[in-house]
């Protein structure tokens, strides 16, 4: 099964995953350079084949700004002092990506704000960049700098959270569509986004590092904030293990909504008034793909239920 840093790599044009260190470099290019002078014979010389790189470009440090708007927050000064080392010792192993911006009059980051930061603390005058010539809307500049950020595995989970929630707000996607344009299963961005709906005392512990992403979805299935604070609590100070926190979550959600799991990729929840709902030929037991499939049958309910109405005005 692909992982997703192979999933968002797919994703990527040729230009951006060379800023990546992805691919080599496919970019447009200006005629082939050719070999130095007495270079002979039928053996390839050393610059045979190759192309210049047109975009690339050493940009002066005080010429670049950082995008305002980019999902990554938080830049801890002991990484960007790590990062600073780095570079001093064996350079930029792959340079910044920026797009010009004629009202700043400046070039904006699109990707490598931590490297800008550490090429600026290591008293670096310019850096190395790969310039986006082509206009980009404020959706395609952010898809870009989430699938950067997550491709290096390094964006914090509620950043990543409110990425996913902005692209769907600024395209009017649904989550089931933004996990089609990010190769992302729809699990994955329930996941994440289930955390944006958990209360902030929970969340901060996310952000801490002492509850995990996935073990703070389970607890966003509970529907009340003073049960996801409790269970949270439980989960950190007894080191409860996800499914031990799902367990707790199933047991505080069954005192009002009895869930029955009938068997594996079924699942049972009965209902006021006697009513039942059934769903069956679930991949897996995740509780997200369950509120999808949910969601998915409200929408075709509510279409079903509008058919008539449109009926008796025609």
């Amino acid at each position: 099964m692909a992982s997703m840093k192979d999933k968002l790599t797919a994703r990527l044009g040729d230009r951006m995953r060379a800023s990546m260190g992805a691919v080599e470099p496919a970019s447009p290019a200006v005629s082939p350079s050719p070999g130095p002078p007495g270079t002979t014979g039928t053996a390839p010389g050393k610059y045979d084949g190759m192309k210049a790189f047109r975009d690339a470009r050493l940009i002066p440090i005080d010429r670049l700004v950082p995008d305002p708007d980019q999902p990554r927050k938080t830049f801890p000064d002991e990484a960007i002092d790590r990062l600073a080392d780095s570079l001093r010792t064996r350079g930029m192993l792959q340079p910044i990506r920026a797009r010009w911006d004629a009202d700043l009059g400046r070039w904006v980051i699109v990707a490598g704000e931590r490297r800008f930061r550490a090429a600026r603390r290591a008293g670096w005058t310019e850096v190395p960049c790969v310039t986006v010539e082509a206009a980009m809307t404020e959706s395609e500049i952010l898809q870009d700098q989430l699938i950067e950020n997550c491709l290096r595995e390094d964006l914090q989970p509620l950043e990543q959270a409110e990425a996913f929630k902005a692209l769907m707000d600024a395209n009017g996607w649904s989550a089931r569509r933004l996990g089609e344009e990010l190769h992302l299963s729809h699990q994955t961005i329930g996941r994440s986004l289930a955390l944006l709906e958990l209360p902030e005392a929970v969340r901060q512990k996310v952000a801490d590092g002492l509850l995990a992403p996935r073990t703070a979805a389970e607890i966003a299935m509970l529907a009340e904030p003073s049960a996801q604070i409790e269970v949270a609590e439980r989960a950190v100070i007894e080191g409860l293990s996800r499914d031990q926190v799902a367990e707790a979550v199933r047991e505080q959600a069954g005192r009002s909504a009895p869930i029955k799991r009938t068997k594996k990729g079924r699942a049972e929840y009965r209902l006021d008034g006697g009513l039942k709902v059934i769903i069956s030929g679930l991949a897996d037991d995740d509780p997200r793909a369950v509120i999808a499939a949910l969601e998915q049958a409200l929408e075709q309910a509510r279409a079903a239920a509008s058919e008539p109405a449109r009926g008796e005005a025609a």
